[in-house]
């Protein structure tokens, strides 16, 4: 990894920032003994983040049988990761936006299209797998991408060629700016979620979202609902392309064991789960994509393709990690 490279993008003056707000609540949340009073409190302080969250708790996103009205409230009916989720989801959305002298050339559209349904996915594949906190996932999901917006405000117009050479392809875009720049986004990603203090196991979800086989054993699971979740967006916004939809059916039996049934139910969960989140969120993300048509070509998928389909995979996937240029993000 180019590590002079590395610093002048993590030390300078374009950045990524959470608000203190943000700050304060990951240094609270970090603590064994949370007292959630202050916790409560300093989340409180900001008036307009306050309505933000409890307007999204009471929404049919979370679907709580009663209402609530307080920060405090929020996180006896739902759980401190719920509100520390939203509370860093509001906060990421605020530091990457209304920066109009970064806006130039950057397709924030395709970048929060990505970002909110894998997120959405990301919480629905933790509920029903269970191998990992559902808004410790949403978080990781939501913030997997980052380090691009990082690279992009260090190069601008360089890293805008870079993108367009990879054709919308995010597997085949690590690989490119392993080529131009040393280091990629996944790799600058997660020393940001270090200096920003997130659990480890986010941090490793984030470096290794592009080489899921070099994610730690501790945290290959939780890195898995993350890599799946991202699938889960490719296929649903990919009309075209076979290969996003191949690898998230088949992904979604190796690793999670779901039948066809419940691979078709997380699709279109997470394509209406996604549209209510950028509402909330106050994001565009384009057109939402009809479902039905989504289920259809799952379905066909899996009917006329499933006696080759894991060997359609692995090849897929040798292609894009096991040859060529690959790269372990531990080790760069």
């Amino acid at each position: 990894m180019n590590e002079q490279f590395t610093e002048t993008i993590l030390f300078g003056p374009t950045l990524p920032s959470l608000p203190a707000v943000a700050v304060r609540v990951l240094e609270l949340t970090a603590q064994d003994d949370v007292d959630l009073d202050e916790l409560a409190n300093v989340i409180q302080a900001d008036q307009a983040l306050t309505a933000r969250i409890i307007r999204t708790m009471n929404s049919s996103y979370y679907g709580l049988p009663k209402r609530c009205s307080s920060i405090r409230q929020a996180v006896g009916l739902l759980g401190l990761n719920a509100v520390k989720a939203l509370v860093l989801g509001f906060s990421l959305v605020q530091s990457i936006t209304g920066h109009e002298e970064y806006d130039i050339g950057f397709d924030y559209l395709q970048y929060w299209r990505r970002a909110v349904y894998s997120a959405a996915a990301a919480r629905l594949i933790a509920r029903q797998s269970s191998v990992a906190e559902p808004d410790e996932a949403f978080l990781a999901a939501l913030m997997q991408d980052i380090g691009m917006i990082a690279i992009y405000r260090a190069t601008t117009d360089r890293y805008l060629q870079v993108i367009d050479m990879s054709h919308g392809d995010h597997h085949r875009l690590v690989d490119l700016e392993h080529r131009t720049f040393e280091v990629t986004h996944p790799q600058v990603g997660a020393q940001i979620m270090e200096s920003w203090r997130f659990p480890k196991q986010v941090i490793e979800a984030i470096r290794c979202h592009h080489c899921v086989e070099s994610c730690p054993e501790p945290s290959l699971d939780f890195c898995r609902v993350v890599v799946l979740a991202g699938d889960v967006a490719e296929a649903v916004s990919s009309q075209e392309d076979r290969e996003p939809m191949l690898r998230c059916l088949h992904r979604c039996e190796s690793w999670f064991e779901m039948t066809a049934d419940q691979s078709r139910i997380l699709l279109g969960e997470a394509v209406s789960a996604a549209d209510e989140l950028g509402r909330h969120l106050q994001l565009d993300t384009g057109e939402t994509p009809e479902i039905g048509p989504i289920l259809a070509r799952a379905e066909e998928m899996r009917t006329s393709h499933a006696l080759d389909l894991c060997r359609k995979v692995d090849e897929l996937e040798a292609r894009q990690g096991g040859g060529g240029h690959h790269h372990d993000d531990r080790a760069a």
